[in-house]
């Protein structure tokens, strides 16, 4: 029988919509029950070993975990000349998976670990350089800078202001240690009292390292 007889023909699931030849193969285009369309053999269509896009399998895929996912159900929207999966991650998130990515592990998360090392990276670059920083237990960086943090409600650096009982204190924190330095009448006494304790315990070890080796 001619190649063009057979189209309409169903098999198994397939449905033949259209022929071609490459070398000494007849192919056919089919439709498979899923709405899938691609191109066969036509041997394999003929004698019944090809039946199906192969969607008959697929749905051994539910249930089935891909690293942090796990194939919930078989979406209706197409990838290519496959399917989509919905897939729930274990951070939460529902995404759409091809069943391509999922079988050959090319996906197994949503995107959340991603964003977990970029994170992890980060803390480690700080980290890192925070150690790069470390003399004798104290932070270089952190003791030559002359920023005041954000949270600061006075202005100055390691002066504080006790609005209950209306004084003023200083503290400075050294070698991974808190030091009191005074409870002060005016902001003006308190900053001069932290000044002075910076050229007391922050001068000597930036002096110390600051040379040239």
């Amino acid at each position: 029988m001619k190649p063009e007889n057979h189209i309409g023909e169903k098999h198994g699931r397939l449905t033949i919509k259209d022929w071609k030849r490459e070398g000494q193969y007849i192919y056919f285009l089919c439709e498979c029950q899923c709405g899938t369309k691609r191109w066969f053999r036509g041997d394999g269509v003929l004698n019944g070993k090809t039946k199906s896009c192969g969607c008959s399998r697929r749905k051994g895929l539910t249930g089935k975990k891909y690293g942090m996912l796990k194939a919930v159900k078989r979406s209706d929207r197409k990838y290519r000349n496959g399917c989509m999966w919905i897939c729930e991650c274990k951070c939460g998130n529902t995404i759409e998976v091809s069943e391509s990515d999922l079988e050959r592990e090319r996906k197994t998360h949503c995107g959340c670990q991603k964003e977990t090392n970029l994170e992890q990276a980060a803390q480690q670059a700080r980290a890192k350089n925070q150690e790069k920083n470390m003399r004798e237990g104290t932070s270089l960086a952190r003791i030559k800078s002359k920023k005041v943090p954000s949270n600061s409600t006075t202005g100055v650096r390691g002066v504080y202001y006790n609005a209950k009982r209306g004084y003023w204190y200083a503290q400075i924190k050294f070698k991974g240690k808190g030091k009191h330095l005074g409870i002060f009448k005016t902001k003006e006494e308190a900053a001069k009292a932290r000044k002075a304790a910076e050229e007391l315990y922050f001068n000597p070890i930036i002096e110390k390292y600051s040379k040239p080796e």
